[in-house]
């Protein structure tokens, strides 16, 4: 049986630099709430399936739920994620294991952006290995594979739009800003303000545009 690669994946990957293309079109926030969302739905159920008594992945995801709910600061989140990473280490079953440091991975993207890449590849090697087993083929697994980012592409996307819209129904019951405009605020991407740790999104922006929107009109009252 060959060797277990740690993490699927490449960077080369057509659908890889799709989605890290479109990560970089999303805030800080954005991505820490999507590999969170990811990693429990994908990873989380793997490793739980292996060890069922453990609790030190769920705590790490519901720190980081509590991050972005702004009831838990950054510093708290320390803790929680040694832990998940000791888990990761601790785990001997090549799918657990990949589970657990796809949680992890995806947990750290809170506190550093491009983890959210790595958990992908992470989150890759344990749905391969728990669908395909262990002795498959490194084809069969790298096809399995494809079809996590795939679907990691597709939900990032979603997300991504869930954002603006939410966004859209608030502003929009503030100020009737015309539909045409509208249009023409969504599609834009980040040209400045970009910064190593925090890149805006469209989501983002549209809230910038939309705040200049009602300061001007509140000038033009004065």
């Amino acid at each position: 049986m060959p060797r277990l690669r740690k993490m699927l994946g490449s960077t080369e990957h057509p659908t890889v630099i799709a989605l890290m293309r479109q990560m970089e079109t999303q805030s800080h926030l954005t991505l820490t709430r999507w590999a969170a969302d990811q990693a429990e739905a994908l990873a989380l159920p793997v490793y739980q399936a292996a060890h069922p008594k453990d609790v030190r992945l769920t705590e790490a995801l519901a720190a980081v739920r509590g991050f972005l709910a702004e009831e838990t600061p950054l510093s708290g989140l320390a803790a929680p994620l040694k832990a998940a990473q000791q888990a990761a280490r601790e785990a001997s079953e090549p799918a657990a294991q990949a589970a657990a440091r796809a949680v992890a991975t995806a947990c750290g993207a809170a506190r550093t952006p491009t983890s959210a890449l790595g958990f992908t590849f992470y989150c890759a090697a344990a749905v391969a290995y728990t669908q395909a087993g262990v002795s498959a083929s490194p084809a069969e697994h790298d096809a399995l594979a494809d079809e996590v980012f795939a679907v990691l592409l597709a939900s990032l996307r979603i997300c991504g739009k869930a954002d603006a819209v939410a966004f859209i129904k608030f502003i929009y019951g503030l100020q009737k800003t015309d539909a045409a405009d509208l249009k023409q605020i969504l599609p834009l991407r980040l040209s400045a303000f970009k910064t190593m740790y925090h890149t805006p999104d469209q989501t983002y922006i549209f809230f910038c545009q939309c705040i200049s929107r009602c300061f001007i009109s509140l000038m033009c009252t004065f």
